[in-house]
């Protein structure tokens, strides 16, 4: 074996020198050219391998295994690009001796004729499916829905018994899963994803034991699949650390982070909203960065033991206001920050597990920030947009301007003058924008209650945070107009009217019908609630310890046609039936690797998000409504 490296068995593929957590990305980094100048040598061998071991085959257009060599990266970290032969194949059970035979041969030859290259190779031979399209969708199989949620229990349990799988679950459902656009045509599948503590070598053994079970109770054509997976947070918006403009003006562009309209005093359903602070970055204390976005959801009253009447609050997610408490810092991942684990002894540690509420601030060492909205991660995109802009139009104009000195051509001339106007409404425009934010407008109140990690109610993840309104800012609970909505499935009876208390519950699916939600970076967006519950982990409470984390069992909402239903940022939407009444609080999500769409959203019901605020406020709140003017 070259370098004394055995080859490493995964998850239905063979790699060396490492197996590297799937799935990894193209990067804009050329391959060596010493290495392009054997793309023929090496394609040739890697055909002459897969003939040896019976894994040479042809698709329905006639087309061989694809053998690919490509710079290959982790998501977001074009520093780990790595030369890679990648050979495509058909996997089963039976081949697996076939697949690590034809990796540890390929990697004998590159040893032995490529050591001029300037980098050295990884190989890997993977399945199709692990490359490939994946399409999911309910199972739509009465039988399996109903035995679920025991099936749920009994794998759960296998899992935690297991060394490599203890204590990773991140997310375990029930699934049609599969590369057939056809998502019906897909097997049923038990669908597992780990952190990135489990061991992807053992995999097969855990996937041997899950399948074992469920032939056990008759479930013969079920199939399972496992991957690494850290569902998402949707409240923080990863920032880039590297000054890359062209990459941030795009990834800000597609997450609606430049507000094009005017500032307003006046906060609605939908609106952005975040802590009105700059997070510092571990290890860097010279640096900073923006606080991230979440969505604000709605608006509610509550009366309590010391106030008997109703009094106005904004209704957010705990992970959008965790960056106001003090010990919230970023750290950095490749190219991005992403939310680092605060210090034991910080407020933020404390809130995490605690919650925060009047009685227990007493406790926290610092204030808590205030919050904002309009957020100052989207003004500060806003008027780099602007300032951008304003720089290309002068040149533009400049341009015009000296042709019209050397031309004397009239139209040269107005050509100019539009320019100048437009650059003129521009700073205007960008005046009156940082003029909200110098006269501290953009304050739209202070953290009032909110829920910590820890907390469950019917086994769903509780994460909610209650905001006192600002008394100098107006506010209106009204849905959006028909502008807002895709082309289908529009919500017309919500159009401008304001969001209802509760007319359905989330865990009465078949009465429900389609979902809607208004976020902050996907705007209206529809969905549909799969039957079959997942059990989830998520990652931002990793640091808190074993004990302290809790799995929940949540509802799951898919996109209600091809799209997005949620994204960073909609993290905190209020999610409302055709009526227009409030059935959830979104707060995270999940996306299959490689998966068709951008994944599947999670949202707890409303009415336990209700009763959960007037638990945690050992009932000191009486009562809560959605807030009527």
């Amino acid at each position: 074996m070259a370098q004394n490296k055995p080859v490493h068995v995964g998850w239905k593929r063979v790699a060396w020198p490492e197996l590297r957590i799937q799935r990894l990305e193209s990067s804009r980094e050329r391959l060596p050219s010493s290495m392009e100048d054997l793309r023929s040598d090496i394609r040739n061998h890697a055909y002459t391998l897969l003939k040896k071991y019976n894994l040479l085959y042809q698709d329905e257009a006639g087309r061989n295994n694809e053998v690919l060599l490509q710079m290959l990266q982790r998501p977001m970290e074009p520093d780990t690009a790595r030369p890679t032969i990648r050979i495509l194949a058909l996997w089963s059970p039976s081949n697996d001796v076939a697949f690590r035979k034809l990796a540890e041969e390929m990697v004998e030859w590159v040893a032995n004729w490529t050591g001029n290259v300037s980098q050295p190779i990884d190989v890997e031979i993977t399945t199709l499916e692990n490359v490939q399209t994946i399409y999911y969708g309910a199972v739509n199989d009465l039988a399996l829905s109903k035995a679920w949620d025991s099936t749920r229990k009994s794998i759960r349990t296998l899992l935690e018994s297991l060394q490599n799988t203890r204590g990773s679950l991140t997310c375990l459902g029930l699934l049609k899963y599969g590369v057939n656009p056809d998502i019906d045509a897909n097997l049923p599948t038990v669908y597992i994803s780990m952190d990135h503590h489990s061991d992807e070598s053992g995999w097969h053994y855990v996937a041997t034991c899950v399948k074992e079970l469920l032939n056990k109770q008759g479930w013969q054509h079920v199939q399972v699949h496992i991957e690494h997976n850290l569902n998402m947070c949707y409240a923080f918006r990863l920032l880039p650390i590297v000054d890359n403009k062209a990459d941030r003006i795009e990834a800000g562009i597609m997450n609606n982070k430049q507000i094009t309209s005017e500032y307003r005093s006046e906060v609605h359903i939908g609106d952005d909203i975040g802590a009105a602070c700059y997070p510092k970055v571990a290890n860097k204390d010279d640096l900073e960065r923006d606080p991230g976005i979440g969505t604000l959801g709605c608006f509610v009253q509550i009366k309590s033991t010391n106030h008997n009447y109703w009094r106005t609050f904004i209704l957010t997610n705990y992970h959008v206001v965790r960056p106001a408490f003090d010990g919230f810092k970023l750290k950095v991942k490749g190219t991005k920050s992403v939310p680092a684990a605060p210090d034991e002894d910080s407020d933020l540690w404390y809130v995490d597990v605690n919650g925060y509420s009047p009685s227990n601030r007493h406790n926290l060492k610092c204030q808590a920030h205030g919050m904002e909205s309009p957020s100052r991660t989207k003004h500060n995109f806003t008027i780099t947009m602007i300032e951008d802009t304003i720089t290309g139009l002068d040149e533009q104009a400049t341009y015009w301007e000296n042709m019209f000195q050397s031309t004397n051509n009239q139209q040269d001339h107005r050509t100019a003058l539009r320019y100048r106007s437009r650059i003129r409404a521009l700073r205007a425009e960008m005046r009156r924008k940082k003029a909200f934010f110098d006269e501290g407008k953009q304050a739209v109140g202070k953290i009032f209650l909110c829920s910590g990690f820890p907390r469950q109610s019917n086994k769903r993840r509780m994460d909610w945070a209650l905001v006192s309104l600002s008394d100098s800012r107006p506010w209106s609970n009204s849905l959006p107009n028909e502008e807002a909505w895709p082309a289908i499935n529009k919500p017309y009876r919500t159009y401008d009217k304001p969001i209802k208390d509760p007319l359905n519950s989330m865990e009465e699916m078949g009465d429900l019908g389609h979902v809607y939600k208004f976020g902050t970076v996907t705007r209206g967006t529809i969905g549909d609630i799969i039957g079959e519950e997942q059990d989830v982990k998520l990652i931002d409470d990793e640091h808190l310890g074993v004990n302290a984390r809790n799995t929940s069992a949540e509802l799951i909402i898919k996109p209600g046609f091809p799209g997005k239903f949620c994204s960073h940022g909609d993290s905190g939407s209020a999610v409302f039936d055709s009526d227009g009444g409030i059935v959830g609080l979104f707060f995270s999500g999940h996306k299959i690797e490689g998966s068709f769409d951008q994944g599947f959203g999670y949202a707890t019901p409303i009415e336990l998000v209700f009763q959960d605020i007037i638990e945690f406020s050992e009932h000191a709140i009486t009562d809560i409504r959605i807030a009527q003017p």
